[in-house]
């Protein structure tokens, strides 16, 4: 190559990485393309348009530029390094591993490529060989956080969380800097409703990057499962302002504003999210809890079906609406053995068709329509008031026993303690909170005599506890009460809940009850006793 040549190209290259360094890529790669035809054998351009490509998220013309450089110099190991990285954004596992198995040959003591491994074997969900590879980089170096790091990752995937939670913290403890660690550990806190840890964890992670969006989904998500709505939003508005197109943060509004009440903000938020995404199926069915109709809710159901053609309850209910729709019987169901499928032919089984609603707002308008406003309500379960404070607007008193401090015992998946509200009793207007367990207190609060019931919500979800409202509060119910329970049915275990003890108590008291109205989504059923 002539010196003029060489001077070109050096003149070239440095005003390609002024470019690259200013983020105008195309000027910077067009630079490039030109070193290549003055000089075929530049490994150099090669490399940084390969570079340039990834950072575009342009992975095949990535993988294209460092598979030149490699016919260059067949022993580099970045090119494999990148290939291989670029593979695994594409979903390529294989070739991914390929690429990284090809620098184990070169060097096999090169950490970065056996981590590298280790983290595709997790991707191809081979767990046990993918902690093999973080223990051969933890055996060369046993402070490499990120080999700590994944296996964490690799042992929360076996469910070992203790183990995962000690390499997290291990990683924490030679850097304390490591937002992934204090990630990974707030989610997993999360998933085992340890939600002081993850909330302490999660919020570590935001000091050090406050605009980490995962962190911030998930405490959103907890807040929301501890039924503190506002704090949840607050949470998902801090998304949207960072990233206004983030689908999982306005689906999670949508949810919150539904829980809330908030029908028609729900609607917009829901429909925003699938117009980000609109193959994102869960956003589809949280936009049937603000149907109006069941034609409306069964073409969203059919539009899923669209995407998911195995939907099992998508299928279930699609196919019960259709038939309501027709007026037909359901004489066949599918999947029989299904808790939908069994809700269902609970459903038809009913003497009358009762109406259908699609969320909680909905069937409580429509019950405290045709209830005699001038007596009370009772509620037993109030967990955070928002069911109570919604009832108190039509009635002129209502009173409400719960412990406050969660479900007294395990609940099927749901743990003792669930939906607690932390000793933190509502302070609602017209309302009257009788705290402790319904064993306790209720029998005590029943002694007196006790007005009347307009309508009696049943949200405490066990069969104990259920049953033992009813039975304590029999001299408040009349034919003009309306009982609503608040988990009847779709719950796999659903017979074993409310519907058992409605029944129960009806068989010992020689009652009968009519089902005056249903939700499928809300799982909610109001009846009379006859």
């Amino acid at each position: 190559m002539s010196l003029k040549n060489e001077n070109e190209i050096n003149k070239k290259f440095s005003s390609a990485v002024d470019h690259y360094k200013n983020n105008n890529f195309p000027k910077a790669i067009n630079l490039f393309k030109k070193i290549i035809l003055l000089n075929s054998k530049n490994i150099n351009a090669y490399l940084n348009l390969g570079v340039i490509f990834f950072k575009m998220k342009n992975f095949k013309e990535s993988i294209k530029f460092y598979k030149k450089a490699l016919k260059i110099n067949p022993n580099h190991i970045d090119s494999f390094n990148n290939i291989g990285v670029a593979y695994r954004e594409q979903g390529n596992f294989h070739k991914a591993l390929e690429n990284f198995k090809s620098i184990i040959k070169l060097n096999p003591n090169n950490l970065g490529a056996l981590n590298n491994i280790g983290l595709i074997l997790i991707d191809l969900k081979n767990i046990k060989e993918s902690k093999q590879y973080f223990q051969k980089v933890l055996k060369i170096d046993p402070n490499h956080v990120d080999a700590l790091n994944n296996i964490g990752i690799a042992f929360k995937n076996e469910k070992k969380y203790q183990n995962s939670i000690k390499s997290y913290k291990k990683v924490i403890d030679i850097n304390p800097n490591y937002i992934n660690a204090y990630y990974n550990l707030g989610c997993i806190y999360k998933e085992l409703n340890s939600y002081d840890e993850a909330i302490k964890y999660l919020n570590n992670t935001i000091k050090i990057f406050k605009e980490h969006e995962g962190a911030l989904l998930a405490l959103g998500i907890i807040y929301e499962e501890q039924g503190k709505y506002d704090k949840a939003l607050e949470f998902y508005d801090r998304i949207i302002k960072i990233n206004p197109t983030n689908k999982n943060a306005i689906n999670n509004i949508g949810v919150v504003l539904l829980n809330t009440g908030r029908i028609k903000e729900a609607k917009i938020n829901l429909k925003k999210a699938l117009k980000i995404d609109p193959s994102l199926i869960g956003a589809y069915w949280n936009l049937c809890g603000t149907a109006s109709s069941v034609e409306e809710a069964t073409a969203i159901l059919n539009q899923i079906l669209k995407i998911d053609a195995n939907q099992t309850e998508t299928k279930i209910l699609a196919n019960t609406f259709e038939k309501l729709i027709n007026n037909l019987k359901d004489s066949k169901i599918s999947n029989p053995n299904h808790h939908y499928s069994r809700s269902v032919k609970w459903y038809f089984s009913l003497p009358n068709r009762p109406k259908i609603f699609f969320n909680r707002w909905q069937l409580f308008d429509e019950m405290i329509g045709v209830s005699d406003k001038s007596r009370p309500f009772y509620e037993f379960g109030v967990w955070n008031g928002i069911s109570f404070k919604y009832l108190i607007k039509f009635f002129k008193q209502g009173y409400g026993f719960d412990t406050f401090e969660g479900i007294p015992e395990t609940w099927h998946k749901e743990p003792k303690g669930s939906y607690s509200s932390y000793g933190k009793i509502p302070e609602i207007e017209g309302g009257s909170f009788i705290v402790g367990k319904f064993e306790n207190e209720l029998p005590k609060f029943f002694k007196e005599k006790r007005p009347k019931a307009s309508l009696i919500n049943f949200d405490a979800d066990l069969y104990s506890s259920t049953i033992c409202a009813l039975e304590n509060c029999k001299e408040i119910i009349d034919k003009k009460t309306i009982l609503i329970f608040d988990e009847f049915f779709m719950n796999e275990n659903w017979e074993e809940d409310e519907f058992k003890a409605i029944n129960e108590f009806c068989e010992k008291y020689n009652f009968d009850y009519k089902v005056i109205a249903v939700s499928f989504f809300s799982k909610q059923v109001a009846v009379r006793l006859i």
